[in-house]
This record gives C-alpha cells, sequence and structure tokens, in this order.
C-alpha cells in the first residue's frame, strides 16, 4: 500500500500494491533521493544537500507550503517497508502518479500517444534557430534530442526558438517583450511564484523543470506555430486567456482551491501529457484542452482530478454546455 498525505491530514490518499510494486517503489524514492534513479523521464533530482528536517528529501527544496509525508507499506514480516520523510508537493505526488500508473516506469505499458521515444505523434515543423539558456544539464541535453528529432522542412528557413530556465531567485536577465524570438521557458517549482511578474508577451509559453520530452514538443510546437499571439497572459494563473467561443472539442475545467491556484497550475503543467494545452477561463478557472478530442478528454479530467484532488469537469463546447465531474 502506498499512502500519501500532508502532515496537517491524518488521512491522505492511499493505494494498493502488491508487493513486488511496493518494494520496487520504495527502492526508486531512496534511489531518487540520492540521484542514482535511472531510466525514468523527468523524475525529481536532488540539488543542494539535506540540512533540514523540513527538506523534501527527494528534490531537496525546502516546501513552500504544508509539507508532505509518504509510506509505502509492504506487511511483510518485517512491517513497513519504507517510512518517507517529509516531501514537497510535486515529489509527494510523483511518487503517487507512479504507484497509480507504475507499469508504464517498469516498461510493461505506457500511455496512449506517448510511448517510447520515436513512436510518439510528431509535428512537422521548420528548423530551428535554437538558443539554450538553461543552467539544469539534464533538461538542456533533452532540450537538444528533441529538437533535433522534430521532422523538419529542410527548405524552409529557421525558426528563432530561445529556451529559458527561470532561476528560483536572483535578477532574471530577459530581454523586453519585443525581443528577436520568441521564448520558452523552463520553470522549477522553487520559481513558480515568480512568474505571474516576469511574464511577458514575447513568451510563448513555459513548462515545468522537470520536464518530458513530450512536453517540450508541445512547447516547441506551440511557440513556432505563433499560437500564443491569440491572447493576452493572465497573471495571477501565469496562463493565457482562453476564448472558449473558439473552442469547439470538449475541454476540461479545474476548479482549484482558493489560494492554491499557481500552485494548481504548475502541478497540471507537471504532470499533464505534454501536447495538451493549458489557459485561463474569464471566471479565473484553469482550462485544459487535451489533443485526442473528446475521447481523451473524460480520461485526462479523472487522472489529474483524482492526482491533485480538485473538481475536474469535462465541458462540451462553451462553458455554460453539458458537462460531466470527475472528483478526484
Amino acid at each position: 500500500m502506498l499512502r500519501v498525505r500532508s502532515f496537517s491530514h491524518s488521512s491522505g490518499r492511499e493505494l494498493r500494491l502488491c508487493g513486488d510494486c511496493a518494494r520496487w517503489l520504495a527502492d526508486l524514492a531512496r534511489e531518487t533521493a540520492v540521484g542514482a534513479a535511472e531510466g525514468l523521464v523527468a523524475a525529481p533530482r536532488p540539488y543542494g544537500v539535506l540540512v533540514f528536517d523540513d527538506q523534501c528529501a527527494l528534490c531537496r527544496a525546502i516546501p513552500c507550503g504544508d509539507p508532505w509525508v509518504a509510506e509505502v507499506v509492504t506487511w511483510l514480516r518485517a512491517g513497513p517497508s519504507w517510512r518517507g520523510p517529509t516531501l514537497c508537493r510535486p515529489c509527494a505526488l510523483w511518487l503517487l502518479a507512479l504507484a497509480r500508473d507504475g507499469r508504464t516506469a517498469q516498461g510493461s505499458a505506457a500511455r496512449r500517444a506517448e510511448d517510447e521515444y520515436g513512436a510518439w505523434l510528431q509535428p512537422h515543423l521548420p528548423p530551428l534557430a535554437l538558443s539554450l539558456l538553461v543552467e539544469d544539464a539534464e533538461a538542456r541535453r533533452l532540450v537538444r534530442e528533441v529538437a533535433q528529432r522534430i521532422p523538419a522542412a529542410a527548405e524552409a528557413e529557421p525558426v528563432p526558438l530561445v529556451v529559458r530556465e527561470i532561476p528560483p531567485s536572483g535578477t532574471a536577465e530577459l530581454p523586453p517583450a519585443d525581443g528577436p524570438a520568441p521564448e520558452l521557458w523552463l520553470v522549477p517549482a522553487r520559481a513558480a511564484a515568480r512568474l505571474p511578474e516576469l511574464l511577458h508577451e514575447g513568451v510563448a509559453d513555459w513548462r515545468t523543470l522537470p520536464v518530458t520530452p513530450q512536453q517540450v514538443v508541445g512547447g516547441i510546437e506551440l511557440a513556432v506555430r505563433e499560437w500564443c499571439g491569440r491572447s493576452s497572459w493572465v497573471r495571477p494563473l501565469a496562463l493565457r486567456l482562453v476564448d472558449t467561443a473558439a473552442v469547439t472539442e470538449p475541454f476540461v475545467v479545474f476548479e482549484a482551491p482558493p489560494g492554491t491556484e499557481l500552485e494548481t497550475v504548475w502541478l497540471l503543467r507537471r504532470f499533464a501529457r505534454g501536447q495538451d494545452a493549458l489557459g485561463a477561463l474569464p471566471d479565473g478557472r484553469i482550462a485544459l484542452l487535451p489533443r485526442g478530442g473528446g475521447q481523451a478528454a473524460p480520461a485526462v479530467a479523472e487522472r489529474l482530478g483524482y492526482l491533485l484532488d480538485v473538481r475536474a469537469s469535462v465541458v462540451h463546447g462553451a462553458c455554460d454546455g453539458p458537462r460531466l465531474d470527475v472528483r478526484g
């Protein structure tokens, strides 16, 4: 069994696991905590050293909100096999996501349209004139690899694109909004609170750190095709405004608890499928426009609603149309 809860709540989320999967998850958590986990896409990576009791044991950040804890219980003769120390919410939910869809991590299953590298659906784009301003070595390597694998028309003019990592603190040396190239930002959880003040119209979109290859593909496609030019930023949510009148396919609406809106947006970016788009609705709620249309929307709502424990509604057409509520 996996039990994930915040310190302020004695109850939490529980998933039943077989003994093999429980041991696998406990071992994975231990390896991740020391930076030794291999073969996983977008796993947390430890930065710095553990000094304080309230640091996250996996990424070593100090949680901004209520700390979390995870317990993996196998109920063998020795009792609980792993009692997790303090975690931040993103890392706790990462473990929960793996436990709920652990076959993907173990290589025995994959989500539709997010199969092994080389089997994904890939957009055809013009060549990229890529500028990387990314300190994270793994993210820098990943962006280069993804950009090289996207099919490009050789005769087309290269399109400039800047991929920039946003630091958690300090001065961010950002170009003017009318700079020569659109930007795709990579934002760690510790820097999420800076987004409302830093975002400008020259930013096509942003993705989280850690980031998956599919999320990089989705961000590059959006920036190159200039979909970002359709609306302005809603700064409190760090999302662009969605024109619901122009949306013809079903989409998913999330209602974040008051005071957690920006954190919910970052977590949705972290755990959403790579090429699904996020935006802000005029009433302050969060919209996710899934690739795959009506067939994908209910599954996306169910998975993310459960993972983040927020209300997710599938909306058919305009916001006042019929909907299917899915409580996470």
